[in-house]
């Protein structure tokens, strides 16, 4: 078949005039489109379809110098252009690309083409109808030229003749289209409409060292990485604590990426055996020698004082004042401690500051001006509802100020992970995703759940993804539960060096989820595991071990666990006494011994393993890794021994 491809532009866009021409990097943006698609191994011929009014001029003069043929016609009626081209070339198919999409991808308009069908008018990847998950920006058309012509022979309407193939999409029927996992993220825009699309990439473009040649699983990747940088950055400066305002803030920042319904729950009540502690204010905080010298003070960062000190203003001496000071071996380190239930107070101070306080004479002022006030813990949920009424948890804490590892990445993760699954249609579980404060928020978000947590299967506590280190897997409390398998498979799977760790009753909520009155099996995986790296709980946990390169490296393995997750099916014997009659279910031979057993490549084989080994507990993964064939085969039959009423799906 012989493909003609047809760049659509022109200057008078209603939102933006003159895209096409402005810069994107150091190229205009035109330039991105046609370097791009003439790498394109399928299409044989590029043109640029243009407005014939003088100021398309600029437009042909890109062209010529990028060695691309130019068609000039009218400005409107933009399906006359589009007939002029194929009469001129006399392809059998179009393609077409559209001028403001400036990382239109070749492999992309590759692998459309190899999903035409014999007989098909009309294909596309970025039509909602189409089923299509792929990222706004890379879409493009495939139409048949002779039914294009057919179109504007017949159309007189204005919008048929300005927009081309609106005919063809709403005549052309529901089909499912593949596109590859590492472009299907349909919330993420990369075309441009206006002046605020043209900055944001040229920001992106420019901090991502995007290059006119980068493929388009790269954009994408360094896309969401930068995204991941920019939360970053502005949450980690915020006081978070149990509870108050940098917790909400935290909250109405997450707000913009997922909806979040929000619960609180009041100072003193009772959760469980714990109870909601009032919130904490604290304005200042520092340590002054007897010159009236600061060597420590909390406004160059929140660690110096421990979280919920109690308001105090004295002058002490040194061996007072060292009872009440916390310091961590490690050079430049400010450790982060919490005086939660009890009321005490303290410092944190860098190995260095303890050294330099020691050697000062004299008293000593402390100051830390604190209030207690009544107030409420907040905590948030995004419900992504499935076609099952099981439900997979997914937790994470955003209790702690200035970490950017213990905390904060596991709740950028989390955030990016709900909007993530919000995209993908047809789910088979439903998703529970939290943000809570460590562990009495956990609590007080299971005790408010109430009779649903009998409907939670399993789930993941999300923390510490982001360091520069190997990933590890910590087993769930039940290390033959199958999410243990699941995230081992997920980092098999993306080629990362992991180690494992087994349950311990030390970590994160885990630990709260899988008390006995609960049993769910929460596993982790985390990239520099808590307590595992030297700056756990110090200030050096901070925007120079954490990026959002490395986050987004573990955004993609959980992508994969979500995979096996909604891959993994299980099913059970209707009838399980006994080897079932499969003459009566028409699945047998009628004239026996004609079969030899132990081949896995024998249809009749293969349903009697099936039939075995599905015992509402070995999912098809499990059984085709046992027999040790491909996971699809165990499928396909075990849906036809379902059909046959000899299976249910658990």
């Amino acid at each position: 078949m012989r493909f003609l491809g047809i760049i659509q532009v022109r200057m008078n866009s209603s939102r933006l005039r003159g895209k096409a021409l402005a810069n994107l990097g150091s190229r205009p943006v035109l330039e991105w489109v046609c370097e791009r698609v003439r790498q394109s191994t399928q299409v044989q011929d590029w043109v640029v379809a243009t407005s014939e009014k003088t100021d398309s001029d600029p437009i042909v003069e890109i062209c010529s110098r990028l060695g691309f043929e130019v068609y000039r016609g009218s400005e409107t009626d933009v399906i006359s252009r589009f007939i002029a081209c194929i009469e001129r070339y006399n392809p059998e198919y179009i393609v077409r690309v559209c001028a403001d999409n400036p990382f239109v991808c070749p492999e992309v308009i590759d692998a459309l083409i190899g999903q035409l069908r014999f007989g098909d008018d009309y294909i596309a990847n970025h039509r909602p109808h189409q089923f299509c998950q792929i990222a706004d920006g890379f879409g493009i058309e495939i139409a048949r030229a002779a039914s294009l012509i057919e179109i504007g022979q017949k159309s007189t309407g204005a919008a048929v003749r300005e927009h081309v193939t609106t005919e063809l999409v709403s005549s052309h029927p529901r089909r499912q289209i593949q596109v590859d996992e590492s472009l299907r993220f349909p919330y993420l825009k990369f075309d441009i409409d206006t002046s605020e699309d043209l900055d944001r990439l040229n920001a992106f473009v420019d901090a991502a060292r995007i290059e006119v040649d980068t493929p388009a699983t790269s954009i994408v990747k360094k896309f969401i990485s930068s995204e991941m940088q920019q939360l970053l950055e502005h949450l980690f400066p915020m006081n978070r604590s149990l509870m108050g305002p940098s917790n909400r803030l935290t909250l109405d920042a997450l707000e913009k990426l997922v909806p979040l319904s929000r619960k609180s729950v009041a100072t003193g009540t009772q959760v469980y055996d714990w109870f909601v502690p009032e919130q904490w204010f604290v304005s200042e905080a520092w340590i002054a020698n007897s010159a009236g010298e600061r060597i420590v003070d909390v406004e160059n960062n929140y660690l110096h004082v421990v979280s919920h000190s109690q308001p105090v203003d004295k002058y002490c001496s040194l061996s007072e004042l060292e009872s009440h000071l916390h310091s961590h071996e490690r050079s430049g380190a400010i450790p982060y401690r919490t005086t939660y239930y009890k009321r005490d107070w303290g410092f944190c101070v860098t190995k260095e500051q303890l050294e330099l306080i020691r050697r000062q004479e004299g008293q000593f002022h402390v100051v830390i001006r604190a209030e207690f006030r009544t107030g409420s813990m907040d905590f948030a949920e995004h419900v992504v509802i499935g076609r099952r009424e099981k439900v997979i948890l997914i937790s994470t804490y955003f209790c702690h100020p200035n970490l950017a590892n213990d905390s904060l990445s596991g709740v950028i993760l989390t955030a990016f992970l709900a909007r993530h699954l919000s995209s993908l249609p047809n789910l088979r579980y439903t998703y529970r995703i939290v943000f809570v404060p460590e562990t009495i928020g956990a609590i007080a978000y299971l005790q408010q759940l109430g009779n649903e947590v009998k409907h939670v299967e399993c789930g993941l506590q999300i923390t510490t993804v982001g360091g520069p280190g190997r990933f590890c897997v910590k087993s769930s409390w039940d290390s033959s539960h199958p999410i243990n398998q699941i995230t081992r498979i997920a980092l098999e799977e993306s080629g990362a060096q992991f180690t494992t760790m087994p349950f311990d009753i030390h970590g994160s909520d885990e630990r709260q989820y899988s008390s006995p009155g609960f049993r769910i099996n929460m596993a982790t995986i985390a990239k520099d595991m808590y307590y595992q790296y030297p700056e756990y709980h110090t200030s050096l946990d901070n925007l120079d071990l954490v990026t959002g390169v490395h986050i987004q490296e573990s955004f993609e393995v959980y992508l994969k666990v979500i995979k096996q997750l909604e891959s993994r099916r299980v099913f059970s014997r209707t009838n399980p006494f006994g080897e079932p009659m499969l003459s009566r279910h028409d699945l047998y031979d009628h004239i026996g011994g004609g079969s030899l057993p132990g081949s896995t490549s024998d249809r009749l084989d293969l349903m009697l393993w099936i039939l075995f080994l599905s015992d509402g507990h070995q999912s098809t993964i499990d059984i085709a890794r046992r027999i040790g064939i491909e996971e699809s085969a165990v499928g396909e039959l075990s849906e036809l021994l379902t059909l046959r009423g000899l299976l249910v799906e658990e």
